[in-house]
């Protein structure tokens, strides 16, 4: 399935389209191709925050999607009436797209960046089809209900000062049978993506299943990280 990624990440990157005289206002500034929505949908729009950085969509946001509809394309049950979480979600691109392959999709995020979540879920038609709340990492959950079947966050792990905090979400949020989905974009020698990783408690909580690495010319290396729970505590 890594070779199939890498071909159909290389013709997404020809499909997805950005117009860039369209700022941050009401209309999307990035399409991005949908095969498998279960509206009927060809591609979702994004509306994005240039001036805020959880407010565009980096490309490990894309991948992470492309890999989501490689999987549904797949296995078409993994998906539909699965309760998923995107932590972090910045635009609300990879919740959304979860909503269109049929999951009960949350997207979570700081106060400040939710009202641009929303605009997103209203012009992909998702309002009522899919929830938007905030969530602090490392605070109390029991209002969402979990543990979730599939756990998702995208580009979060550059700053080792949230590492803790976000472990400590995904320990409260999944049981042994969740899906966790980390995809990241290596930055350059100075970031420390890698070492959330190897904090202390990760092993004892989680076990690495696969993992991805995505090298094109000329584009940021992406990888994919798909966790377990070992059902241990610290």
């Amino acid at each position: 399935w890594r070779q199939e990624l890498q071909r159909t990440v290389s013709k997404h990157n020809r499909n997805c389209i950005t117009d860039e005289s369209k700022m941050i206002k009401e209309e999307p500034k990035m399409f991005y191709p949908m095969r498998s929505s279960i509206f009927g949908n060809d591609s979702i729009g994004i509306i994005e925050n240039d001036r805020e950085y959880g407010g565009v969509v980096w490309r490990c946001c894309q991948v992470l999607c492309e890999r989501f509809q490689q999987i549904h394309g797949s296995d078409s049950a993994f998906f539909p009436q699965k309760r998923a979480i995107d932590l972090g979600t910045g635009t609300g691109m990879a919740a959304i797209v979860l909503c269109h392959l049929g999951a009960q999709s949350y997207a979570t995020d700081l106060p400040d960046s939710l009202d641009l979540v929303r605009r997103n879920i209203a012009i992909n038609n998702c309002t009522d089809k899919m929830m938007c709340c905030e969530l602090k990492w490392g605070g109390n959950v029991t209002q969402l209900n979990p543990p979730f079947d599939i756990i998702v966050t995208t580009d979060t792990i550059y700053n080792q000062m949230f590492h803790k905090a976000l472990m400590s979400s995904l320990r409260d949020l999944s049981n042994e049978e969740t899906s966790i989905f980390i995809a990241f974009g290596h930055r350059g020698p100075n970031q420390h993506q890698e070492d959330f990783f190897n904090q202390d408690g990760f092993s004892d909580l989680f076990t690495i299943q696969e993992r991805c690495d995505l090298e094109e010319i000329g584009k940021q290396t992406v990888s994919i990280i798909k966790l377990k729970k070992n059902g241990k505590e610290i």
